[in-house]
Formats: structure tokens, sequence, C-alpha cells
């Protein structure tokens, strides 16, 4: 059995459409539009914008987001799978500036998370087929065929990267920015629409959301309100405003999953063990950085309740919100002051 990834987070928009002081009341307002992206649907909301500025806009963001799904996904052809053909061969590829940076930043945040953030376990991820359709005749990978990948210990220090060429000295590493992508295609997606102009914004993949300006302006302004959704039961666990240029990301231990003889495998995988992460379901990060809150939240449900607070402040995160397997609620301080928690 698998479970589709659905919104762990909703966009409450409160009043909804609503006309903003100083423009025709009639023309300027919210407009939506969703597609099927990352695995996921990308909902992308835009406040305080006519029908012809929001339709170029959707055009436009639609077309970059589509280009790096197609380029980032790790399984698929395109540029992601010619890297990791490549890695696999001991031989090296030039990566273009965004793959670049990408890169630069997992190693730097690989080494920060205490190495509960490893994208380069790719191989090993891979073998617990979350990735790919189900046939309905899943069953767990073999534990040598883990350990065999692990012993060579695939990591980001692996990987070199000189003027824009990138090379592995460990040929298992299989690189998998499924923690990490996401995050810096929606901070990417955000500059484009501020660079058209748009002024108010929420891009939400799957619950992974970023925000620019407010959900309105004028004379009723108000910020984007996210509710943040209970992982255990229906309801909503807790609410948050976002400030313009926020990010807000929610990794959870319960989104996808497989059943085999009456247990429950869980998706995010503990790159220390190559086992499924236990202890935290889920982990809620508020960041400006939407590539790091991403990186982090799958991180800190890795660490797991005992140290996810000294691997949040090692990463640098000083909002994050998490919920462990019997469904308590920790918060850092900074968290607790912006967090509305609801009775449950």
């Amino acid at each position: 059995m698998s479970m589709s990834r659905r919104a762990f987070l909703n966009t409450c928009l409160g009043l909804g459409v609503v006309a903003v002081a100083g423009r025709n009341a009639a023309h300027a307002a919210v407009e939506r539009e969703q597609w099927y992206l990352f695995g996921t649907l990308v909902d992308v909301t835009l406040a305080d914008v006519t029908s012809f500025e929001a339709h170029s806009a959707f055009s436009d963001l639609s077309a970059a987001l589509q280009q790096m799904n197609r380029d980032w996904h790790p399984w698929e052809p395109g540029v992601m799978g010619d890297i990791n053909q490549a890695l696999a061969k001991g031989e090296g590829i030039t990566i273009d500036h965004h793959m670049a940076h990408m890169v630069s930043e997992i190693k730097t945040l690989h080494a920060a998370s205490r190495e509960t953030f490893n994208p380069a376990i790719g191989k090993v991820v891979a073998q617990w087929g979350f990735h790919g359709r189900s046939n309905g005749a899943w069953q767990p990978p073999d534990s040598d065929s883990i350990d065999g990948v692990l012993s060579t210990s695939p990591s980001p220090r692996d990987l070199d990267l000189v003027d824009n060429r990138l090379s592995s000295t460990n040929t298992e590493v299989q690189l998998d920015l499924g923690g990490y992508a996401k995050g810096y295609a929606l901070a990417l997606g955000l500059e484009l629409l501020g660079r058209l102009g748009v002024r108010n914004a929420m891009i939400n993949a799957g619950g992974d959301l970023v925000t620019l300006g407010r959900a309105s302006s004028g004379w009723n302004e108000r910020p984007w309100r996210v509710a943040v959704r209970h992982p255990q039961r229906p309801g909503v666990v807790a609410w948050l405003e976002t400030m313009s240029g926020e990010a807000v990301f929610t990794s959870g231990n319960y989104e996808r999953y497989h059943e085999y003889r009456g247990v429950r495998y869980q998706h995010i995988i503990d790159p220390r063990s190559g086992r499924p992460a236990t202890g935290l379901i889920s982990a809620t990060v508020v960041h400006d950085n939407a590539a790091l809150a991403d990186a982090a939240a799958t991180a800190l449900v890795v660490a797991g309740p005992t140290v996810w607070r000294e691997v949040a402040a090692s990463l640098g995160v000083a909002r994050a919100m998490v919920v462990d397997e019997r469904g308590r609620i920790q918060t850092t301080p900074e968290m607790a002051r912006r967090v509305h928690l609801q009775a449950v």
C-alpha cells in the first residue's frame, strides 16, 4: 500500500477575493492556478493582480517550474539522471550554475546537520521504492544490499566541484535532492514572480510553501496565514502568519509509506542506518531560505526526539516545531512566539 503525498499545510485565505484600495475593484483580485509538479500539487495564489497580469505570470512560472522538475528528477531522463550516471561511472560532468550552487549547499548542510541530511544516499533511497509506481508486490529491500551501499559511506563529502565540473571519489554516490531541490525551486519561482512585478504571492507545493508580500493590501491588509494539519488525526494542530519572503516546510514520516506483513515502512530514510527514521512523525520549519527550510525539516525528523533541537541550532534554524510518535508537540522558543497551537 502506498499513500500519496497530500498537502500537509493548508493555505488559509480568510475572506478570499478582496478588492484593493487604489485599484479597480472589478479587476484587481486574487488569482489561483494549480499544476502537478515535483510529485505533488503545486498551488499558486497571486493577490492584488489583474487577470491579465496573473495569466502572464502563471505562464512564465509554470514553464520555469516544469523545467526544474524535469532537470532535477533523480531517476527520470534529464540533467540529474545524467549526473548520476556519470558519478556511477567515476566520470566528471559539467553542470550549470544552479546545480553547482545546490551541490555546494548540500555539502555545507550535510556537515551542519550532523549527517542527518545526506542527499548522496540516493542509491539506498531508490531501493526502498518510494518514488516509483507501486504494483502491489512491494517488499522491503534486502538488508545486505542496503548495508553494502552504506559500507562505502556515500556522502556529499565525496563530491568534488571545480569550475562547475562535478565528480565523485565514491561511485556509490547517487544524488537524490528531493529534500532540497523543491525548496530551491520554489525560491527561484518566487524570485521570478518578483521580477515580473508581482507583489503578493504564495507558492504551495504539497504543503511546502513560500510567500511574497501579503494575502491582501490596502484597507484590508492581511498577512498570509498557514494552517498546519495534525499528522495523526483530522484537524489543525497549529497556524501561523508568514512574513514576506518566508518559507514554511514540513517533513512528515507519515506522508508516504509501504506496508508489508503488517508493518508500516515510512518514506523518510535515516542516512546513517539506511532504514526509515523513527521517533518523530513531523517537523515544520520556518525560514527565509526555502532550500534550507526544506533540508532542515527532513533532517529534524531523522535527528529524532532527543537531539532535534541541537541539529536545528547547528543548521541555523530558530523556528521549528516537531510532533513525536505519541502526538506530543515541541517547539523552539522563537517558533513558540510565532505559532498558535490548537486544542486537539
